[in-house]
C-alpha cells in the first residue's frame, strides 16, 4: 500500500491545466494515448477466449494517455486482451470529455 500513497495520486485541476497546455503545444492534444496487451495466465471457463488477444496470448487489454513529461494521466485496465483499441477509447470517460469539449475550455 506504500507503494501506491508514494507513486500514484490525483492531479490538481491547475496541474491538468499545466500539462495540457504543455502537451498541446507539441500536438493539440491532451496527450499520447495507445493501447497494451497485459499477459496473463490463461482462464479457462466460457469466456477464456475474450481474453486472447490479436498477438495470440491471455492478455487484459490497457489504454494509457500521457502527458508532454511522459507521466500516465489516464488508464483504463479493465477490459479482456481481444477489445479493440478504438472500442476501448470510445467508451472511456476520456472520449466523452474530448468529444464534449470539457479539456478545451478547462484552459482557455
Amino acid at each position: 500500500m506504500e507503494v501506491l500513497v508514494e507513486h500514484i495520486r490525483f492531479l490538481t485541476s491547475a496541474e491538468e491545466v499545466a500539462i495540457m497546455q504543455a502537451h498541446s503545444t507539441i500536438a493539440g492534444m491532451p496527450g499520447c494515448i495507445d493501447g497494451t496487451l497485459i499477459p496473463i495466465r490463461g482462464l479457462g471457463g466460457d469466456d477464456a477466449e475474450l481474453y486472447c488477444g490479436c498477438k495470440g496470448l491471455f492478455a487484459y487489454k490497457v489504454m494509457v494517455l500521457c502527458d508532454a513529461s511522459l507521466l500516465v494521466t489516464n488508464l483504463v485496465v479493465n477490459w479482456p486482451g481481444s477489445a479493440h483499441n478504438s472500442k476501448i477509447f470510445n467508451e472511456s470517460r476520456l472520449c466523452h470529455t474530448l468529444e464534449t469539449g470539457q479539456w478545451l475550455s478547462s484552459w482557455r
